[in-house]
């Protein structure tokens, strides 16, 4: 659990705010970009059952939607939020096909402000622990505690798959987070994150 707690932060409190997207585009660039934008949107409204709903379904083999719904709406009662500026994808890879479905990653820069509970940022050894955890994931240089604000700050180029049955043109969204190494094992073929990570 505590694992999957901390995908979910990486996935929905370090993802993004109101893309850009790069000037030259391909036919699934603007869908990818359409998906990404109502993420954002339904998240930012805490409406997490359909912010799910442009999760790829095959993570839902592994926990549970109604447990992740809880799972989220507990984290905003407990005072966590998040507000992320200055998002911009700085590539979209070549799609890449495998057992009927198709694949992009996409990496993105952007700026996040990351406020975690008061019982959390009130602990020394719990803020420390989140902070570790966060540069850990994200890298050492890309996260900071401003004490003031009481908010971590975290910056850096971030990447994660979109992935379409074959055709369909109709992505759902992983964050890319190799220090979630057997949950991207069980999502994403070895052969795609191979290509793709090059």
């Amino acid at each position: 659990m505590h694992r999957i707690r901390f995908y979910l932060i990486g996935c929905f409190f370090l993802l993004f705010y109101a893309g850009q997207g790069i000037a030259q585009t391909t036919e699934y660039q603007p869908a990818i970009q359409e998906k990404l934008n109502q993420f954002i949107n339904l998240s930012n409204e805490q409406k997490w059952s359909e912010a799910f709903d442009l999760l790829y379904p095959k993570l839902f083999q592994t926990v549970g939607k109604h447990e992740l719904v809880g799972m989220m709406e507990s984290m905003a009662s407990e005072g966590m939020s998040n507000t992320t500026e200055n998002f911009k994808v700085v590539s979209y890879s070549d799609l890449k096909t495998f057992n009927g479905e198709d694949f992009v990653l996409i990496k993105y820069d952007s700026n996040q402000k990351l406020k975690m509970s008061p019982a959390i940022t009130a602990d020394d050894e719990m803020r420390k622990t989140v902070l570790l955890n966060l540069r850990q994931s994200m890298g050492e240089d890309n996260v900071d505690y401003d004490a003031k604000s009481e908010v971590f700050l975290i910056k850096g180029i971030k990447s994660m798959f979109a992935i379409s049955n074959e055709g369909e043109n109709n992505w759902f969204l992983v964050d890319n987070n190799t220090n979630q190494e057997e949950l991207l094992t069980i999502l994403i073929p070895a052969q795609i994150r191979n290509e793709l990570n090059q």
